[in-house]
């Protein structure tokens, strides 16, 4: 069968339009995607970094005592804690804790974060607003890992004295 004049340019029509539409699907699955969690805290030294990830479960008595020996090492006290973009500054923060005491958390941001604090329950800071939060620190001193907008990474360390 021999395709007359019109069928010959609707099926190039048709071929053309295949191939622009794969294009299209290509070129979407080849772009970076929005990541749904933080980036990891660009302006935190190597240090402060490394001091984010806990030591696992099967961890030995040396292996935890160092993570806590580096996280003594790089803690900072201070007002507040900025939790602008998810990324803590500082990100190790030193407090000595007296029940009743707070801890401020700054959001310059313009959207909202969600903070959740190792064993408490989470809350929202609005975006551009600083929070005192009350937080229960039930085992005493000691880490409290904190998480910001994800259940996945911890973003910074509340380091508690007495």
């Amino acid at each position: 069968m021999r395709l007359d004049g019109i069928q010959k340019k609707l099926a190039a029509l048709f071929i053309v339009l295949i191939l622009i539409g794969l294009i299209v699907i290509l070129s979407r699955n080849t772009q970076e995607t929005a990541v749904p969690f933080p980036e990891p805290n660009s302006t935190a030294s190597q240090d402060e970094q490394s001091a984010l990830v806990f030591p696992s479960m099967n961890a030995s008595d040396a292996e935890r005592k160092q993570h806590f020996d580096l996280v003594q090492r790089v803690a900072k006290s201070g007002d507040k804690i900025d939790i602008t973009q998810c990324k803590p500054s500082p990100v190790v923060y030193s407090l000595s804790f007296i029940e009743g005491d707070a801890v401020v958390m700054e959001n310059r941001d313009v959207v909202d974060h969600t903070i959740r604090v190792e064993g408490g329950s989470s809350v929202v800071i609005p975006g551009g607003v600083t929070e005192r939060l009350k937080i229960d620190f039930d085992k005493g001193p000691g880490l409290y890992a904190y998480y910001c907008d994800s259940e996945e990474k911890v973003s910074g360390i509340l380091f508690v004295e007495r």
